[in-house]
């Protein structure tokens, strides 16, 4: 299996061709240096099997920091060498490689990271985020700072080498202040500093040269190459190219497909809804060119789909980034041959939501993400008979911790599946990746041999039989009826009845009460079935509960459709033929249609709940029977509610 041969990258022999790319957390930062809960993180991916590790990206000088986060990682000053020492140290006693990347965000931060001074750049080039966010304007950037630029690389290189880093890796894309240079897009100079390709080139060559004087001919060098900003007048994948064979001939190693700038960051972090392994064409393109080595990430959450693409000759290693914080065993259980096991990646894009709400990375799928040293699950010195009602995700996370914990668990499920609600969640275009999440969790409660009753309803009959120590109630949420008249018309369905029976459904004029994400989900749905479809919203938003990244995507593709979507419309009645709505002026109007869908919401589905509170046997409440929300809040209560549990048990032992 070519996953698990080993390469070497400038005499950095790697154990395997997998590795963990650096990835924001925004865990904080002591003076400029890594916490224990960054090095646990770390810690806890070089132990699942990576052969190298990348850090949080550093900045060379802490008033250069990326906008995200309080306390940003920075290397700007001697007295941090042993801090960052401890690092590598810690890393080094896992058997893994480390690299360290060294960034500097040029434009792309805020007056605040800036101690309230202007941002500098290349050229004074303003920008939004995504085209929705704006950032200060920045100014151009003196000869002055841009030695002082290039001597903060040097300088921090140099301090990484002495502080046990295996490597340094010099970040060229994410749209910071490397790429701003050599970008035609950001670089509007007209001096040595820019104007044609070689003087956009010149900050780079000279970053890369300079380096490599300080770090010696036979340290491994990695560069973050921009292969396609995806933006008019901008790097393209040929230029990406040309970019690679300079820096080559200057010192680098090894580079790491790249891209984007900050108005197409969207990119930087593709939903489900984006193919799997979408930059291959621009590694091939790289491999075809270069000596130097190719690493290729994004997308890749699976093991059959990552040897290929080295089998497929398109790169060198694999970039294990979102799929390593949802599973950082996967690299292991690839050695051990339990492919099956590894928690893919669903690309939700909740770790990066996070981010933008300047709060750290979390995972929807492993509720340890970020908590490595406290949340482990211990085993039971007495192993106890827990019921689970629910076998939805929460229901199947709290099952999998109690068995893992030791104890003997039962789960019941009603349906004759598991699954839950991610069964109907995983029917809409561009969503088929959840049922990554039941498809293991499932496998989990075979091979943790949790007996799991299908067609089984939990009811105090099965507990007075079972006589079990405690129960956790998972039983979901059930969807909102709203006090419309004529809801209960026979031409009217609930949304999770229509994304049962869609393919049924066809060349019919549908409308839709809600707008949220499963409003929004089941248009996109039926529409992709030939009907025309209208959707009615009383908020003046669409999909306003979806994340970001997955709502940039919706609407993008909502452009290419003739799906109607108006909002701040208040149904008031509904008909045989059609409804009537209330706009924001308070004018109604009628809206013709031959079916309607309502998706107006869920509610906690608490009857069971009520039902056990006379019980004598401890009772707990996980997932949207508590409150209806979301696959994160789904897991990490599953999760967290059966390792409280176990813990609660062997105190009461």
């Amino acid at each position: 299996m070519k996953l698990l041969e080993k390469i070497t990258i400038e005499g950095m022999e790697l154990k395997n061709r997998m590795a963990f790319p650096p990835i924001t957390t925004a865990f904080g930062a002591v003076d400029g240096c890594f916490t224990d809960i960054e090095i646990a993180y770390m810690t806890e991916r070089a132990r699942g099997g990576a052969a190298l590790v990348f850090t949080d990206g550093v900045a060379v000088d802490r008033g250069h920091q990326l906008s995200v986060g309080a306390n940003l990682p920075y290397f700007d000053n001697d007295r941090q060498i042993s801090a960052y020492a401890r690092f590598t140290d810690a890393l080094r006693n896992e058997g893994v490689k480390t690299c360290i990347q060294l960034y500097h965000a040029g434009r792309q931060t805020t007056l605040a990271k800036r101690g309230g001074k202007e941002p500098i750049a290349p050229s004074a080039v303003s920008t939004k985020m995504l085209g929705l966010i704006p950032f200060p304007d920045a100014v151009e950037m003196t000869k002055a700072d841009i030695e002082c630029a290039i001597r903060s690389f040097v300088l921090a290189a140099s301090r990484a080498k002495t502080a046990g880093f295996d490597a340094i890796d010099i970040d060229g894309g994410a749209g910071y202040l490397i790429q701003q240079f050599m970008s035609p897009y950001t670089n509007k100079r007209c001096d040595e500093w820019g104007g044609t390709f070689d003087k956009r080139m010149r900050f780079a060559l000279e970053i890369v040269s300079r380096v490599r004087e300080v770090v010696g001919r036979n340290y491994p060098m990695v560069f973050d190459l921009p292969m396609d900003e995806y933006v008019p007048g901008g790097i393209i994948p040929d230029d990406g190219v040309r970019i690679a064979l300079a820096l080559e001939e200057a010192g680098v190693n090894a580079f790491r497909v790249h891209g984007v700038v900050l108005e197409t960051y969207n990119r930087m972090f593709p939903t489900m809804a984006t193919p799997r392994g979408v930059n291959a064409p621009l590694g091939a393109m790289l491999k075809n060119r270069l000596r130097a080595k190719v690493m290729l990430g994004q997308r890749i959450n699976d093991a059959i789909l990552a040897e290929k693409l080295l089998q497929d000759g398109v790169c060198d290693i694999i970039l294990l980034g979102r799929a390593m914080l949802a599973d950082p065993d996967f690299p292991a259980k690839v050695r051990t041959g339990r492919t099956r096991e590894i928690r893919k990646c669903l690309a939700c894009n909740t770790c990066v939501d996070q981010l933008g709400l300047n709060k750290p990375i979390r995972c929807a799928v492993n509720a340890r993400l970020g908590f490595e040293r406290e949340y482990r699950i211990r085993k039971t010195g007495e192993s106890k008979t827990i019921l689970v009602a629910g076998g939805g995700p929460a229901g199947m996370e709290a099952a999998r911790v109690a068995a893992m914990a030791g104890h003997r668990v039962v789960l019941c499920e009603k349906k004759d599946a598991l699954g839950g609600q991610l069964l109907q969640a995983s029917v809409p275009p561009h969503k088929e990746e959840l049922s990554n999440l039941v498809e293991y969790l499932a496998g989990q409660m075979e091979i943790l041999g949790v007996d799991v009753r299908l067609k089984t309803m939990l009811d105090k009959g099965l507990i007075r039989q079972m006589k079990p120590d405690a129960v956790i109630i998972t039983t979901g949420a059930v969807p909102v009826l709203p006090p419309i008249p004529g809801s209960d018309g026979k031409q009217v369905f609930l949304a999770k009845d229509v994304i049962e029976r869609h393919n049924d459904i066809q060349n019919k004029k549908v409308l839709i009460v809600g707008g949220g994400s499963v409003g929004a989900e089941t248009a996109e749905l039926l529409w992709s079935r030939g009907n025309k479809v209208v959707v009615l919203e009383m908020l003046d938003t669409i999909a306003a509960d979806m994340g970001l990244f997955l709502s940039l995507d919706f609407h993008e593709r909502m452009r290419n459709t003739n799906i109607m979507f108006i909002t701040g419309a208040r149904v008031k009645e509904i008909r045989e033929n059609g409804a009537i709505y209330e706009d924001p002026s308070g004018s109604e109007h009628f809206m013709e249609t031959d079916l309607v869908v309502l998706a107006v919401g869920y509610a906690a589905d608490q009857t069971l709940a009520r039902e056990l509170e006379d019980m004598d046997v401890p009772v707990v409440i996980a997932g949207d029977a508590v409150r209806a929300r979301n696959i994160m809040n789904a897991v990490h209560e599953g999760f967290h509610t059966a390792r409280l549990l176990n813990e609660n048990l062997e105190g009461g032992r």
